[in-house]
């Protein structure tokens, strides 16, 4: 879940070797994914 917020995709056709497909990840910062975690936590206990 977090690699859908940081990923980048890169699809490309070379006519003599066909597709590639690159994926990239960024590291998220720690404050981003302490962020991310408190506000997920704080969805999933008030239930």
């Amino acid at each position: 879940m977090l690699l859908a917020f940081r990923t980048d995709v890169r699809i490309e056709r070379d006519p003599d070797k066909g597709w590639t497909f690159k994926l990239h990840t960024k590291r998220l910062g720690d404050s981003a994914v302490g962020r991310l975690l408190s506000q997920l936590l704080g969805v999933y206990l008030k239930r």
